[in-house]
Formats: structure tokens, C-alpha cells, sequence
């Protein structure tokens, strides 16, 4: 019974000693580039926050067969080729237009994998729907990533689509003033310097709170909490 206790008792100082000195866990944060570009150093009290990155990664499962052929169906046959605007277009579109909203139970965040999303005939709530449109740009061979926003009471998750440096980005943008004549303003968020890439780098708007990719986001004053890069 001493041991037992001597043990709890160790158990509990270590438990308060690690709070107290934070020992740093290293974790590859992604990037455009799939390349090992930066590192984010997380406290050991903040070991929950790694289980959400993971969580988050796994579920854009855009290798996963099922995810994959779901995305490469999506392609019109006249938009073949390589990675395009359009493509972007016809993955948010499909999405966007049979897309089915059930929130998650009220007592629990449930993060679907896109696979399951899929086989769940394209419903969920906004995080789900952010990690779909992620894997199916990753799919077709873009880079994407999801923001989660908090303002006041209220939170929200979506994905964006990285296109380019803004100094040589007006092409994409007539592609997109093309498909879409009737928008005057596409909506994009510059990458700051402590994020990864250069403050040059600007990502598209594809939510499904508007009705086309770079529409307006949903929280014109919101608090960014967390980014994910894929």
C-alpha cells in the first residue's frame, strides 16, 4: 500500500513539474510544398492540441480510394488536363450544390474523415465540409488548408485554396471573372509573415456559406485559432 502510494504521489509531482516546464513537442505543420519547411513548438500542457492536428490531417484521407475516385469523377471530361481553376470549380461546385448540413451531437465535436463524408452522401457540418473541399484540391494537385474562426459565442471551420503569389495572380482571377461574370469581388486571405510562406502569398475563400468559390467569409471581424496546411 506504501508503494502504491509513494507512486500516486510521484506521479501527481510529475504531472505538475511537466505543466511547469512545458518540455517542447516538435510537429511538422505542412505547407504548400509538402516540403518540411517549419516547425511549431508545442508545451507539453498543450498535448491536446496535437491530437487535433492529427485528427484533422488524418481525416483529409484524400489518398484513400474512395476520396480519390469520388474527386476525379467530379472533373469534367472538357476540364482534363493538368491543375486547373476549373478543376477547383467543379470539386466546390459538386460539393457546394449537394451538399446536406447535420450539425454534430450537441455534447461532442465529431470530425469526419472526407472518406466518410462521401459515403455519407456529402453530409455534415462546416468542419466536415471544409475537410472534403481540402482533399479533394489535394486530390487533383493543390495545396489547401482549413481555418477555424472564433467570434464571440461562435465558431466555424472552412477550407481555402492557395493560389499563388498576388503579384502574378491576375490570370486567376480573369479564369474565375470568366466562369463567374456576375461577381465583382473575390474574397482572399494574405498569408502573414509568421505563417508559412511569405506575406505575398494569397489563398481563395472556398466555403459553402457563398455561392461560389471566393465568396465572402463568414465572419467579417473573426478570431483565426487555428491553421491547417495540406
Amino acid at each position: 500500500m506504501k508503494k502504491r502510494t509513494v507512486l500516486k504521489v510521484f506521479l501527481v509531482w510529475f504531472l505538475i513539474m511537466s505543466s511547469l516546464t512545458a518540455f517542447p513537442v516538435q510537429v511538422y505543420s505542412g505547407s504548400t510544398t509538402d516540403e518540411l519547411l517549419e516547425f511549431l513548438t508545442i508545451p507539453f500542457v498543450l498535448l491536446d492540441k496535437l491530437f487535433t492536428w492529427y485528427t484533422v490531417h488524418n481525416a483529409v484521407d484524400y489518398l484513400n480510394p474512395i476520396t480519390r475516385n469520388f474527386f476525379l469523377k467530379r472533373i469534367h471530361p472538357s476540364h482534363g488536363g493538368k491543375y486547373t481553376v476549373d478543376q477547383i470549380c467543379d470539386i466546390w461546385e459538386y460539393c457546394y450544390n449537394n451538399w446536406i448540413y447535420v450539425s454534430d451531437p450537441y455534447t461532442a465535436e465529431y470530425v469526419a474523415r472526407a472518406s466518410e463524408t462521401i459515403q455519407n452522401g456529402l453530409r455534415g457540418d462546416c468542419e466536415d465540409f471544409a475537410i472534403l473541399i481540402a482533399a479533394g484540391i489535394k486530390v487533383i494537385g493543390g495545396a489547401s488548408r482549413i481555418i477555424f474562426e472564433r467570434k464571440g459565442n461562435e465558431a466555424h471551420g472552412y477550407a481555402e485554396v492557395y493560389i499563388g503569389r498576388e503579384s502574378s495572380s491576375q490570370w486567376l482571377f480573369d479564369c474565375l471573372g470568366g466562369i463567374y461574370p456576375e461577381v465583382e469581388l473575390f474574397y482572399i486571405h494574405r498569408a502573414p509573415n509568421n505563417e508559412i510562406g511569405v506575406s505575398d502569398d494569397i489563398w481563395l475563400n472556398l466555403d459553402y456559406t457563398t455561392s461560389h468559390p471566393g465568396g465572402p467569409f463568414m465572419f467579417k471581424n473573426g478570431t483565426i485559432v487555428a491553421i491547417y496546411n495540406f
